[in-house]
């Protein structure tokens, strides 16, 4: 069976070098919005898979030790997701200030690392590494973290990715901490007017369809004045956000983000 054509880097470069070419002389307002919003909309759900790997990974070092024979492929894999991070920023650097100055050497460094970041999660991931309570280090990890909080502590999660809901609901839950869980602002506030009494603190995504994170965090700060916010988002440039973040009792959380980057976050914020 004769497999479809694929066109190699080169080529889709120089595709998009003539699109380039095309729009610099046809180019509209109108059309510079619409590509904006198509490219910051695939930005977007490409920083969504990168928190999903990264969450994953977070995972699994808590259940293996340092010596473990995969664990400097995993940590690899970390820093693969690491360069995934930049390029959606600049990414988004670009829809939002029409600017974007590629790295040095980008055209040799992509590709390859696309396709390593492809290898090693297959040899490392697939079927080896998913086990519970596997190593010494790993149980310790968790130990630690279950000494932060008791399970006392109840967290409303809200993001419109089931994905990133799913990972980081495991990732919360490891910390001791009692997880609810929403997938739009609409259904958060929803939750937070029965259940804000028991809800010491909101992690809360930026970026969604219908009620924005800026909106839901509004609609939740009239059911309870002192609620204490983690906006988590890909992109930190929100100016609305920086006005709510100098009040004092909300913080910011970069996607995708590590467990010791979360549970320092949270750790801040309930002692608030």
């Amino acid at each position: 069976m004769a497999m479809d054509y694929k066109p190699t880097y080169e080529e889709l470069e120089k595709r998009v070098e003539e699109l380039e070419k095309n729009h610099a002389v046809t180019d509209t307002y109108e059309k510079r919005m619409e590509r904006n919003k198509i490219v910051g909309g695939i930005a977007h759900e490409f920083n969504n898979l990168l928190m999903g790997i990264q969450g994953n990974l977070s995972l699994i070092f808590l259940d293996i030790p340092f010596t473990d024979r995969f664990y400097t492929k995993l940590k690899d894999i970390e820093k693969y997701v690491e360069g995934g991070v930049k390029l959606t920023e600049k990414l988004l650097d670009f829809v939002n200030e029409g600017i974007y100055e590629p790295e040095p050497k980008l055209r040799e460094i992509q590709p390859d690392a696309l396709n390593r970041l492809k290898y090693e999660m297959n040899k490392s991931i697939q079927g080896q590494m998913v086990k519970s309570g596997y190593g010494a280090q790993g149980s310790q990890a968790f130990k630690i973290y279950e000494k932060v909080y008791t399970g006392s502590n109840t967290v409303l999660f809200v993001d419109d990715e089931g994905m990133i809901l799913d990972v980081g609901k495991q990732m919360l839950e490891r910390t001791g901490l009692e997880v609810l869980t929403a997938r739009s602002g609409e259904k958060a506030v929803e939750i937070y007017k029965k259940e804000h009494k028991r809800i010491d603190l909101v992690i809360l995504d930026l970026i969604m369809p219908g009620m924005t994170g800026v909106d839901t965090y509004y609609e939740l700060k009239k059911i309870n004045p002192d609620i204490k916010v983690l906006f988590s988002s890909g992109y930190r440039k929100n100016l609305d956000v920086n006005t709510i973040l100098d009040e004092g009792r909300s913080a910011f959380i970069q996607k995708p983000f590590k467990m010791e980057h979360l549970t320092q976050e949270i750790g801040r914020l309930l002692e608030l």
